[in-house]
C-alpha cells in the first residue's frame, strides 16, 4: 500500500500545484508573503480550508473595495537577527524597519476599520504589533533618504556646526591664497579641490620648493602637484578630529537605534508573520478575481460535483474561452 504523502506528491505534480503555487506567489508583494506562498499545501483539514476559504472571500471583497496599504514592507527577520547579536546596522537598514513598520501600523487600522465585513483579516491583523516609539526613535535620527540629522543628539549637532564653521574658514583662507599674486603664478589654476581628505590648490610641478605647503597628490602627467598650504593645515588637522568625532557620535546613534530593534524583536517577529498571513490571504484574492473563481461549497463526505470546473492553468494560458 502506497503512503498517502507520496501519493499526495503525484498527484500534486500531476496537477501542476507546484506552478500553480508559482502564480499564486508572483502575487505576493512582501517576502514574508511570497514565502508563505512558496510554502503553501493543500489541507485535508475540512476546518482549516473553509477558514481559508472566508479568508480569501474577505480580501476578495477588500480588494474590490481598493488597494490594501501593504506595500513597502521588508523582511526585517536577517536586521533583527544582525542587531541582536551586537550588529550595528545601516541607514538604510534602519529605514526598512521604520517603513515596514508603518506599513504594518496602517494596515492594521485599515483592517480594524473594516472588521464588520472582514472579521478573519481583522483578528490576524491583530497580530501587527504597534511600535510608534521606534518608529519615532528611527524618524528623529535619520531623514527620508537615510541621512543622519543635524539634531539627531545635541553632540552631533554641535560637531556639525564647528565642522561648517571649520570648513568655511578653509576655504576662505584658500580664496585669499587664490587671489593672492605671488600665488597666483605658482598655480595651475586658481581652483580648490580635495586630495586625501584634504583642501589643496594645484601647483607646477616647477613652483613646488617655492609654494609654502604641504604635496598630497601629483597628477598623472607630473606637470601638477597638489598642495596643502601651510595656512590651512592646522584647519585641516582639526576638520580631520571634527569628522572623526562625528563618525564617532553616528555610530553611537546607530547603535542605540540597532540595541532597540533587537530588543523588539519578538513583537516585530509576530508582526512579519501578520504581515504574511495577509499578504498571502490577498493574492489568494487576487488571483482568484484573475481567474474569476467561485467558492465552491465544502462539505465532510458525499459525492464530488465540480461543475463547468477548468484546470487553473487553463485559464491562465488560454483564457476562460
Amino acid at each position: 500500500m502506497r503512503q498517502a504523502g507520496a501519493m499526495d506528491e503525484r498527484t500534486l505534480r500531476v496537477l501542476e500545484y507546484g506552478t500553480v503555487r508559482a502564480l499564486l506567489a508572483e502575487r505576493t508583494v512582501t517576502p514574508m508573503g511570497r514565502e508563505a506562498a512558496e510554502a503553501l499545501l493543500p489541507t485535508a483539514d475540512l476546518a482549516l480550508a473553509r477558514a481559508r476559504q472566508a479568508e480569501t472571500s474577505e480580501a476578495v471583497a477588500l480588494l474590490r473595495g481598493g488597494e490594501v496599504p501593504l506595500r513597502g514592507a521588508g523582511d526585517l527577520r536577517p536586521l533583527v537577527h544582525h542587531a541582536r547579536i551586537g550588529g550595528v546596522l545601516e541607514p538604510a537598514e534602519l529605514l526598512l524597519v521604520a517603513r515596514t513598520l508603518q506599513v504594518a501600523r496602517r494596515l492594521r487600522g485599515h483592517l480594524e476599520a473594516r472588521r464588520q465585513s472582514a472579521p478573519r483579516l481583522a483578528q490576524v491583523a491583530a497580530g501587527l504589533v504597534p511600535l510608534p516609539d521606534l518608529e519615532a526613535a528611527i524618524a528623529q535620527v535619520l531623514d527620508e533618504e537615510g541621512q543622519v540629522r543635524d539634531d539627531a543628539s545635541p553632540a552631533l549637532a554641535r560637531i556639525r556646526a564647528d565642522l561648517r564653521t571649520v570648513e568655511r574658514r578653509i576655504r576662505e583662507k584658500l580664496e585669499e591664497i587664490l587671489r593672492h599674486p605671488a600665488y597666483l603664478r605658482m598655480l595651475q589654476e586658481p581652483l580648490v579641490t580635495v586630495r586625501g581628505d584634504r583642501f589643496v590648490v594645484p601647483v607646477k610641478v616647477e613652483a613646488r620648493a617655492q609654494f609654502p605647503g604641504l604635496v598630497h597628490d601629483q597628477s598623472s602627467s607630473g606637470a601638477t602637484v597638489f598642495m596643502e598650504p601651510l595656512a590651512v593645515v592646522a584647519l585641516g588637522n582639526r576638520r580631520r578630529e571634527l569628522e572623526a568625532m562625528e563618525r564617532t557620535e553616528v555610530r553611537r546613534l546607530l547603535q542605540a537605534l540597532s540595541r532597540r530593534v533587537a530588543e523588539a524583536a519578538e513583537p516585530v517577529a509576530a508582526t512579519l508573520a501578520a504581515l504574511g498571513a495577509v499578504d498571502l490571504a490577498l493574492a489568494r484574492a487576487a488571483l482568484s478575481e484573475a481567474w474569476e473563481a467561485a467558492e465552491p461549497h465544502l462539505v465532510a463526505d458525499g459525492p464530488l460535483e465540480l461543475r463547468r470546473a477548468r484546470h487553473p492553468l487553463l485559464l491562465h494560458h488560454l483564457g476562460r474561452e
